[in-house]
């Protein structure tokens, strides 16, 4: 009776989650520090972005035990032109399990799928949107823009897309790239797609840029 009572009262508040219209914020550029350092000629990324699923709409979304999807973009380009030089995808499809009452996660990254499991939001957010030393494109990629200027950008969305269209920038990050990264070879046709700040459709999104800093 209690797994029942427990039960209605976590599905009411799905519900509610659905039929709940509410603005979501979009921060253009939002300040962030975005930690970057060069290790053996690559580019790693320190972010920290738990603080995006830490509202109470993000949450009770979470909570309803329905599949939620946090997806984060990353880019680097070279200043000015805005040349790109790499890019990154991680994807978390997240579950509540109701009668468990614990998250699911199933975790994509380049070349990782890893099935996690959270005991609450804060642990969610630690695995998905916590970053430490992330490599963010190919050493042989900063080096042809040694000297030049350079910014990161982060951009962190809640149910941003279809499951396919992840899937298939998923893939295409992880194949073998044996030419340079410019638009044509390094997108293809998922230009548009990841470097558009924000995709229709998203719940909530949020965009951070690093500040400007040489490359060596």
């Amino acid at each position: 009776m209690n797994g029942q009572r427990r039960f209605h009262r976590l599905f009411l508040l799905g519900v509610g989650s659905l039929l709940c219209v509410s603005p979501w914020a979009f921060a253009q550029g939002a300040p962030s520090p975005i930690g970057m350092t060069f290790r053996g000629g690559a580019r790693l990324v320190d972010f920290d972005g738990r603080h995006f699923i830490r509202d109470e709409n993000s949450r009770r979304k979470l909570l309803s035990g329905l599949e939620q999807t946090i997806a984060v973009r990353a880019y680097a380009y070279a200043l000015p032109g805005e040349q790109l030089v790499g890019a990154g995808l991680r994807s978390c499809r997240v579950t509540f399990d109701l009668w468990e009452e614990r998250f699911q996660v199933r975790l994509s990254e380049m070349e990782q799928i890893r099935n996690l499991v959270a005991a609450s939001v804060e642990e969610v957010a630690l695995h998905c949107l916590l970053f430490r030393s992330w490599p963010l494109g190919r050493p042989a990629d900063w080096v042809r823009v040694s000297g030049m200027r350079a910014q990161i950008t982060m951009v962190l969305e809640l149910n941003p897309m279809s499951r396919e269209r992840i899937e298939r920038i998923q893939r295409w990050l992880t194949q073998p790239r044996g030419q340079q990264v410019d638009e044509q070879a390094f997108f293809g046709s998922f230009v548009s797609t990841l470097l558009t700040p924000r995709l229709g459709g998203a719940e909530r999104s949020m965009t951070y840029r690093s500040q400007e800093f040489q490359v060596p």
